[in-house]
């Protein structure tokens, strides 16, 4: 009558340090953003000319795209993180920005065979920059988050 699964906790094990692995990664590029005093005023500035809207993105993109190489030429999954960096992209800058980024990321999936990754990759830039138009003040996404480092920034201006 009823039939008892078992879980494969391997699986979960996989899952969970792939994630561990994932948070890690995330937390040296966040580190890397700290420490780099250029990348972190473009990133709080307000209103961005068009070429450092151009250089915030794309140095964003690059750090991404280091995580992407890792795993298309190394095999190292966990430090991939495209689909949501882009995502965040989109959903700190716009649609412009997550589809510039997204279709420069999933152009290197693209030509090592990963055919899905590039629609993906600009649904995801797509997806945060709807978020992003879709605040209901315009107000700059770093003021809403109660991240230490805005809060000091922001008590500091």
């Amino acid at each position: 009558m009823f039939t008892i699964e078992f879980i494969d906790l391997n699986k979960i094990y996989g899952l969970f340090v792939t994630l561990t692995f994932k948070i890690g990664i995330m937390s040296c590029f966040a580190a890397v953003v700290v420490l780099s005093h250029r990348f972190r005023r473009l990133m709080l500035q307000e209103k961005k000319s068009e070429f450092q809207w151009l250089v915030f993105n794309l140095s964003f993109g690059g750090l991404l795209l280091l995580g992407v190489f890792s795993r298309i030429f190394y095999g190292f999954r966990p430090a991939d993180p495209s689909f949501e960096g882009v995502f965040l992209l989109g959903l700190i800058e716009g649609i412009p920005a997550g589809v510039l980024v997204g279709s420069l990321i999933g152009l290197l999936g693209l030509w090592s065979g990963e055919y899905l990754m590039l629609p993906f990759l600009i649904l995801s830039g797509i997806a945060g920059g709807i978020i992003h138009l879709a605040r209901p003040e315009k107000i700059h996404p770093y003021r809403l988050v109660p991240f230490p480092p805005t809060v000091i920034y922001r008590a500091i201006q």
